[in-house]
């Protein structure tokens, strides 16, 4: 190799070279490149002089490189490059760390290269990433070179696949096998999603249309004719060399790391700051959907990773994976036998063991016959045995072992796929006159393309309702055994929400999506033992709960199912004849689970629907105004989903968008995310359209029944005149009866019939003894004639001060006054007492002045601090700046300063 380098640029001998090396496994030639790099330029003066000229013919290249000369810069950097790989190599992967723009040129000039040059890239990368720099920049963000270099991974290896792409598999993984420093090595991860991406074309978006997230249900040529998640072109040749590398033993380990490493990230990680802590969960999250999404778009060639798959009970108590990872990594092959055999099979005989096997392998083919077969048996093994009380293995499996493709067809977006490629075809089957040929053969080649995709999509959507009338009918065949033995009925609901909806809507919005199809699912089967109206109270309940303990794109999912969930049941509350005719008849909505014929009314759901309205307003309020900001952010990812449909009341969006206004306005928030979503939900609550479907909060209240008319009162006695004949009272009735409402007997100052004397212009109150803390009742005369006493002037204003009897004496303004009316009331302001302090002060100084031989009282010695009064403290100065000249920067040299003024009330 150091006569190699001397000998000048020669395709020749590089080719010789590089056949003796490729024969060696890619570990023994990376040995090879280290001694070359680290030690073979140090050997003679000539080894150093071709390293200084290659530097030099690099840094031409840096500076003459553009996108229209990519052809002669390419050329001149192949010349370096045949001998001394490694130096040239050294210094391209340098100024690419630093400068993302130079990661197109640099791969179009790359095609000149020889494949032993692309070895060499490959280890020279290999060499950056395992350095001892720091991947975060200023402790929350990855650092720019980090980025650039996970970048150019991808967009080389999905230009160049032949390269020894298993080697930067292996890096990852053994990064990740690194606990003692996984703090930083799970971001190796983004290496992993930029393979992913740019080579298999599938991309983890999280902000997903309503078009895309609908095509996830269909199959896989739906799903990329909407572009979900496959948002490049894809290349057959890439997809396969990543399909052989992964199937080789290296798809598992690494799920399995990169969810080891999530849990580490929670709960190990040695991190300050809580948003990057969800921002790394996120990330690994991510590339664990894209890798899981490869893997069940491509699992019929991914033979070694259904070999390797272990079985379910070993993913939970082996490798020490939560049930939703490993229900979402054995998901693709739970058709193998070993996968869901129970842990009691392994204890059998070898011959008794293959015929378990044989017969298990009968049963996993109609695997979908949820309540009976292995899975079952295994699945109890998984959760805590106390959780078989309230809800049955038989209903958990059929849970997690189905998916959005099975329980929904997306039936209108396959038909307007398909009626769109038909007026392509039409459009395409005419050309324009005079077309050329070339443009005629490409209007040829889309149109087969069309007519192509067409018929598969056909094909596909015709397959996905059989499929989906299969599982519809084995549902409907063991819908009444799911949770018939369950013994505590009244937690099935929590226990559901804990165990199944909370852990799989975090996985992937399409499995938040999914949650909400198999409630809807259950209980148009008609599910007995499941109250949709217990489950509804203990999901608004958790939401602050659940809020505070995701992560952002978590919450983001958790929006999402919130918003079908609330959705069913606007609907079922604003539609008085679809619940009557679709919901009132189901179990789901029964009121009790032992009285299944009573149902509720729908009265009875507007109420509930207006009472979780409040509990989910309190909630979103109260992580709004939150002090953390990971609580206030993934309460705007939550509103950004819901908010179309909540909240429902004026008042309550009145107060919402205040709040947010007073977080997009903070300039704490500014050029941040929290500025960003509370903008985006303040101007879709704000908009005018939204705004006509607010509700006034009379509207919602619960209707109640009218109160029972009051019998009326007596009618008022009158005095009996004097000098009358007869000794006894007569009373007359009045002879036009009131209008007014009757009176409550409650309200303060009731008419009392029954006393001795009565006068309609007389008020009795009631009069508080304030030194013996008694009541009495006191008739005093409200006449405006003006003949009454002083005595009851003062009862009258000593009653004004008393409590009601609707509050028991503890009314606010009662309370505020009973303790004022007990301090004397001062005879002047403090603002008059001033001014006449001041006045007397200026008096007995002029006084003084006067008789003083100086003209200066020996009161003006004293600093000006000490004396009272604004006034006081201006003379003085102004004494001072008179005899002493003009005005001094120290105003008041022996003094401690102007005491502040009183406060005044």
């Amino acid at each position: 190799i150091p006569a190699f380098c001397v000998l000048g640029a020669s395709s020749g001998l590089t080719t010789e070279l590089w056949k003796c090396l490729k024969e060696m496994p890619y570990w023994d030639r990376f040995r090879i490149y280290g001694y070359w790099m680290e030690h073979g330029y140090t050997l003679t003066p000539e080894m150093r002089m071709q390293k200084a000229l290659s530097i030099q013919s690099v840094r031409q290249f840096k500076k003459r490189i553009s996108a229209s000369n990519i052809r002669e810069c390419g050329r001149l950097l192949v010349k370096c490059g045949l001998t001394n790989p490694l130096v040239v190599l050294e210094q391209v992967v340098v100024q690419i760390s630093e400068y993302d723009n130079l990661i197109k040129p640099v791969l179009d000039s790359l095609k000149f290269f020889h494949p032993m040059t692309f070895d060499c890239l490959v280890y020279v990368v290999l060499f950056h990433l395992s350095s001892e720099k720091s991947r975060l920049s200023g402790g929350l963000h990855l650092s720019h070179w980090f980025k650039n270099l996970a970048v150019f991974c991808g967009y080389f290896f999905r230009k160049y696949p032949d390269s020894e792409m298993l080697a930067i598999l292996q890096y990852v993984v053994n990064r990740l096998k690194d606990y003692d420093n996984l703090d930083e090595n799970c971001l190796e991860v983004v290496i992993l999603r930029e393979l992913i991406t740019h080579m298999a074309g599938i991309d983890a978006i999280e902000e997903l249309g309503e078009i895309q997230l609908e095509g996830q249900a269909g199959g896989v040529v739906l799903q990329s004719e909407t572009a979900t998640f496959r948002q490049m072109k894809n290349k057959k040749k890439p997809i396969l060399f990543l399909i052989e590398l992964l199937g080789d033993g290296v798809a598992l380990p690494l799920m399995i790391l990169m969810e080891q490493s999530k849990m580490h990230t929670i709960y190990k990680a040695n991190m300050k700051y809580l948003e990057l802590i969800s921002e790394l969960f996120d990330k690994t999250q991510g590339v664990l959907i894209q890798l899981g999404e490869f893997v069940t778009t491509h699992i019929p060639k991914l033979e070694g990773f259904k070999k390797m798959m272990p079985p379910l009970y070993d993913l939970v108590h082996k490798y020490h994976l939560t049930p939703s990872a490993a229900w979402f990594i054995a998901r693709p092959v739970l058709d193998q036998p070993h996968v869901i055999a129970p842990p009691e099979s392994k204890e059998d005989d070898g011959k008794e063991a293959m015929e378990t096997e044989e017969e298990t392998a009968k049963k996993v083919k109609a695997y979908r016959d949820i309540g009976t077969g292995p899975l079952v048996k295994t699945v109890k093994y998984l959760l805590p045995q106390d959780t078989w009380l309230t809800i049955s293995p038989e209903f958990y499996t059929v849970f997690w072992t189905l998916s959005l493709y099975d329980l929904y067809v997306p039936e209108k977006l396959y038909k307007s796929q398909i009626r769109r490629l038909e007026d392509l075809e039409k459009k395409l089957s005419k050309g324009p006159p005079g077309e050329k040929s070339s443009d005629e053969t490409k209007r040829n080649k889309d149109k087969e393309k069309a007519s192509r995709v067409m018929e598969r999509l056909k094909v596909e959507f015709n397959a996905q309702k059989k499929n989906h009338a299969k599982v519809m009918a084995h549902l409907k065949a063991n819908k009444d055994k799911w949770l018939a033995n369950v013994e505590n009925k009244m937690k099935t609901g929590q226990a559901f929400l804990q165990h199944c909806i909370l852990p799989r809507a975090f996985l992937t919005p399409t499995d938040a999506r999914y949650c909400g199809k198999f409630l809807d699912v259950i209980v148009s089967l008609n599910t007995p033992g499941f109250s949709l109206i217990h489950f509804y109270d203990q999901l608004i309940k958790g939401l602050s709960s659940a809020i505070t303990s995701c992560t952002s794109n978590e919450a983001s999912r958790l929006g999402r199912f919130y918003l079908e969930m609330i959705s069913n049941l606007t609907r079922a509350a604003d539609d008085k004849d679809y619940y009557m005719k679709e919901c009132q008849s189901k179990a789901g909505y029964a009121a009790d689970f032992f009285q299944k014929n009573e149902k509720i009314p729908h009265e009875r759901i507007v109420h509930l629907l207006n009472r979780w309205n409040r509990l989910l307003f309190k909630a979103i309020t109260h992580g709004l105004m939150s002090s953390s900001r990971m609580v206030t952010k993934n309460t705007l990812y939550v509103l950004v989903r819901i908010c179309d449909i909540f909240p429902r009341v004026v008042t309550h969006a009145e107060n919402i968008i205040q709040t947010l206004k007073t977080i997009s306005d903070n300039p704490e928030n500014k050029n941040t995310a929290l500025a960003v979503l509370s903008f985006r939900c303040y101007t879709t609550l704000n908009a005018d359209e939204r705004r006509k479907k607010y509700k006034n909060e009379a509207t919602v209240k619960r209707k109640k029944t009218a109160p029972a008319k009051a019998k009326p009162s007596p009618p008022a006695p009158k005095k009996e005149k004097k000098g009358g004949g007869d000794s006894k009272k007569v009373a007359k009735t009045t002879s036009k009866t009131s209008t007014s409402p009757p009176r409550s007997s409650s309200k303060r100052g009731s008419l009392d019939p029954n006393a001795k004397e009565f006068k309609p212009t007389s008020k009795a109150r009631k009069v508080v003894n304030l030194s013996s803390g008694s009541t009495t009742k006191k008739v005093i005369n409200l006449s405006s004639s003006g003949s009454s006493s002083a005595a009851e002037r003062a009862a009258l204003r000593k009653a004004k001060l008393a409590p009601s009897d609707d509050n028991n004496g503890d009314d606010r303004r009662s309370k505020r006054r009973r303790q004022d009316s007990g301090v004397p009331k001062r005879s002047k302001s403090p603002s008059s007492r001033d001014r006449e302090r001041d006045q007397d002060d200026r008096k007995r100084d002029k006084n003084r002045r006067d008789s003083s031989p100086r003209g200066k009282s020996p009161r003006d010695d004293r600093p000006p601090a000490r004396r009272g009064g604004r006034a006081v403290i201006r003379k003085a100065r102004d004494d001072d700046e008179r005899d002493e000249g003009p005005p001094s920067k120290k105003r008041n040299p022996g003094g401690r300063g102007p005491r502040p003024m009183r406060s005044r009330r």
